[in-house]
């Protein structure tokens, strides 16, 4: 994903009512996991999990950046980790366009309803607490499959349930090269208290729209994102302001020159 820079911008008004600056900065940049079997693909500066690894330590961003942050398995060690599979890679025209993902996110890992790995979850460390991040959780196996996703953090979001069977879901909605990746994401705060502090979780299990006798039901993970919400208003935002500031500034001149 390619850093967004706001050029130096000054809007001024020649009345001096509005003026508004900001210096170049770069936008923050989005973390991925990829959850995967070894020796499987896996995209440039991503965090790859396998499924004997209980702990990520010091995770990049997709620029290589080290952050400091770390990803970790919930699950006790003693816990049987989720098998892992790469039988099958999602189609690009499931794929977002304008994102950092790629097929490369086809590598999963998938536990039955009866597993000793169901339900698992999985827990971003180390965040700045009250801190907010965009999230994007890709859910796909080759064969049918029923989430049922819990998002825990400070603005908790509402539980939801996907399946399918070779479909990639972005959260809560089938993923489409139509669609940008941006269009998909949820907003969400780090907790700032009690024992996640600094934390983001996400907790998986088979879904309530699984066959109620279907023991083979499973529910499966292909990866997790996080991209820290930028405090930088957008470009139009600025652009507008500025046109708005001059513009006030234009009528204070007319009203000054009409009452000479």
């Amino acid at each position: 994903m390619k850093s967004l820079f706001i050029p130096f911008l000054t809007a001024f008004s020649l009345g001096g009512v509005i003026s508004v600056s900001t210096a170049s900065s770069a936008q923050a940049a989005m973390i991925i996991v990829d959850f995967d079997v070894l020796g499987g693909s896996t995209g440039t500066n991503w965090n790859q999990m396998l499924e004997n690894q209980i702990l990520l330590p010091n995770l990049v961003d997709v620029t290589g950046q080290q952050t400091g942050f770390m990803f970790m398995r919930g699950d006790e060690a003693s816990t049987p980790p989720p098998p892992a599979s790469e039988a099958s890679i999602p189609s690009n025209a499931m794929i977002p366009v304008d994102s950092p993902i790629t097929t490369d996110i086809g590598g999963l890992f998938t536990a039955t309803r009866f597993s000793p790995a169901t339900p698992t979850s999985f827990w971003f460390k180390n965040l700045e607490p009250g801190s907010e991040y965009y999230v994007y959780i890709f859910s796909f196996r080759g064969d049918q499959y029923y989430n049922q996703v819990t998002v825990t953090t400070e603005n908790t979001l509402p539980d939801y349930e996907v399946s399918g069977n070779n479909v990639l879901y972005v959260n809560d909605e089938l993923g489409t090269n139509t669609r940008t990746l941006s269009s998909y994401r949820r907003r969400v705060r780090v907790w700032t208290e009690g024992e996640h502090t600094g934390e983001i979780g996400f907790i998986f299990n088979v879904g309530s729209n699984a066959p109620p006798f279907d023991f083979n039901a499973a529910w499966a993970i292909a990866a997790i994102a996080i991209e820290p919400v930028s405090d930088i208003p957008e470009p139009s935002l600025l652009l507008g302001l500025g046109m708005m500031g001059g513009w006030i500034g234009l009528q204070n001149q007319k009203k000054r020159k009409n009452k000479v």
